[in-house]
């Protein structure tokens, strides 16, 4: 199996296919139960057995996901003629760059209000005199309105279901 420079064996065990790749054993585990990847021959011993076809699947695999297609859709593109699953491939890679777009133009304006807030309140916060009004801190801390809740309200992070950022 070629892995990037070294030339290896025909065919290599699980540990190898993994580390070619840079994913787990566990990973290429549950892509076989998912169909993503053809059932290995075994060895007497009981070993899976992998060849360079399964290192290059494999890699596809990580490349339409990282492309943001679902494994459902990864495994209908690997069983699909060759003829078909570059038409399918296109079109779901156009489907799901379109909705990208539209997340990312959607996280644009969220922050881009987000900045403005903090820009109020920054002026705000300037505008203000510092007085501790006898209590041994200064008073801003007092008037949430000024620092925190935009920090805390409008929080981008990624769902671990879909990918998608969100506000918080």
């Amino acid at each position: 199996m070629n892995m990037g420079s070294n030339l290896m064996e025909t065919q290599v065990r699980i540990g190898k296919l993994a580390k070619a790749a840079g994913l787990t054993i566990k990973t290429i585990r549950y892509y076989e139960t998912r169909g993503l990847l053809p059932v290995p021959p075994r060895t007497e011993g009981g070993y899976r057995l992998y060849s360079e076809a399964d290192l290059h699947r494999v890699e596809f695999i990580k490349q339409a996901k990282a492309l943001g297609l679902t494994l459902e859709q990864v495994r209908e593109l690997a069983v699909a003629s060759r003829e078909r699953a570059c038409a399918m491939t296109r079109s779901l890679l156009l489907k799901r760059l379109d909705e990208r777009i539209n997340q990312t133009a959607q996280q644009i304006l969220t922050l881009k209000r987000l900045k403005r807030e903090l820009e109020h309140r920054q002026e705000a916060l300037a505008r203000r005199p510092p007085t501790d009004h006898g209590r041994g801190y200064c008073g801003c801390l007092e008037d949430g309105k000024l620092v925190a809740p935009g920090l805390v309200k409008i929080n981008l992070r990624t769902s671990a279901r879909s990918g998608v950022r969100e506000r918080r």
